[in-house]
């Protein structure tokens, strides 16, 4: 399903059964109480369906969790098509990974259906909603039947509803990044709930980090697909990679005219530099608009649809020696293997969005009306032209991707 199909669904479905799983909750608790004080964490399920790159920001989040509980059972819920962002972190064992299928709604209703009744049978003692934009979340999350159910709330904001159900009700702070909020959800399972806005600790971004992965097997295989291409490819050669395709949100995208004219620059001040072009199949009509007329059209490279997993793709970023891209998933996995990478943010903001670690230069324009993508406008923006990301300069992008350069030089040199 595409994303305004899903998030129509969302809004006409969501918010009357949110009502009505609020009316149920309620009365409910007047029958039979609320849930039990200091309920053992035994077994949590942390639900993250749609986003790839918020999926890896959740690793902090989870690796706190456990180094805290340590006889803790850590599941995870989400989407088929995003299930190796959470496969490659090496973190949970592969029946602790559960998916729910979105090629279209018959089969996302099957498919929730049935998973739904597999999270059920397990029995979880919590459940964190880690979604800022889905009533679809918040509804699995009271299906599921957890003792504690944890997720973002707006309490006297306008915006987003969904529902009154949540037993720890956690306010989202637009100023923190959002690795941070993830870890204030897991915080609120040991503060007491009956005291909002939780969570009224703070939250320290600089111990948030991410794992650091060996790719040895899947890089080779990269190193491969690139001299299929250029059978030279060799060092003292370099490789710097281009992600210019937004994706489902075209907002995102710096300008392809801007991408060619970087390429150009660097190519003409660095004889022994490549340029490859990422992304899915599709993405190969990027690199044709890159490419055309260009005066070096053998040393930009189509890697387009060449990854086949994301293992294969994180290869080919450990034999990068830099990554310019927009905000998206690439961005995120970058720092797993320790590539320097440049990120341009315009509808979104690298003060909540900006991928871990300290190999990642953000560029952002902060205009007046940037962000325009928040949680309470389900990423639906009224702006029908980005100038937020085309007041990023070419010579800003070149500055900043010399000195990724620079840096991957002086990490593999070591």
């Amino acid at each position: 399903m595409n994303v305004h199909t899903m998030q129509r669904i969302d809004y006409w479905f969501g918010i009357p059964l949110c009502l009505l799983f609020s009316i149920v909750d309620y009365f409910s608790k007047l029958l039979v109480g609320g849930p039990p004080a200091n309920t053992p964490l035994k077994k949590i399920l942390c639900v993250e369906l749609s986003e790839m790159g918020s999926a890896i920001l959740a690793y902090p989040m989870m690796r706190k969790a456990l180094d805290t509980y340590p006889d803790l059972e850590c599941h995870f819920l989400i989407f088929r098509r995003n299930v190796e962002s959470i496969e490659m972190l090496d973190l949970l064992p592969s029946e602790r990974i559960h998916v729910i299928e979105d090629t279209n709604l018959l089969t996302f209703t099957c498919s929730s259906i049935s998973t739904l009744i597999k999270l059920r049978r397990l029995g979880f003692d919590a459940i964190l909603d880690l979604e800022l934009f889905s009533r679809c979340t918040a509804l699995i999350s009271f299906l599921v039947g957890a003792t504690h159910k944890v997720g973002f709330h707006n309490y006297t904001e306008e915006g987003l509803y969904r529902g009154t159900f949540f037993t720890h009700r956690v306010w989202y702070n637009p100023h923190y990044h959002i690795s941070q909020n993830f870890v204030a959800l897991l915080e609120a399972l040991q503060t007491d709930p009956t005291e909002p806005p939780l969570v009224k600790i703070a939250i320290k971004k600089e111990g948030l980090t991410l794992p650091r992965l060996t790719v040895k097997k899947e890089a080779a295989h990269a190193l491969r697909v690139v001299q299929a291409s250029i059978p030279a490819f060799a060092p003292p050669n370099r490789l710097i990679l281009f992600n210019p395709d937004p994706g489902l949100l075209a907002l995102r995208g710096w300008p392809v005219e801007s991408y060619k004219a970087l390429g150009e620059k660097l190519l003409a001040e660095d004889s022994d530099l490549y340029v490859g072009i990422i992304g899915l199949e599709r993405s190969s009509r990027y690199f044709d608009l890159i490419v055309q007329d260009s005066p070096h059209p053998d040393r930009f490279i189509n890697l387009c649809g060449t990854m086949e997993t994301l293992h294969d793709l994180l290869g080919l970023l450990d034999i990068g020696s830099a990554l310019v891209t927009n905000d998206s998933g690439p961005a995120h996995l970058a720092p797993l293997v320790g590539l320097p990478s440049v990120v341009f943010f315009g509808p979104e903001t690298p003060n909540r969005y900006a991928p871990l670690g300290h190999t990642t230069t953000s560029l952002y324009a902060g205009l007046a009306c940037s962000p325009c993508f928040s949680a309470q406008n389900h990423r639906r923006s009224v702006c029908q032209n980005n100038r937020c990301l085309q007041a990023i300069s070419v010579d800003d992008a070149l500055v900043a991707a010399r000195a990724a350069l620079a840096e991957g030089d002086a990490t593999r040199a070591v």
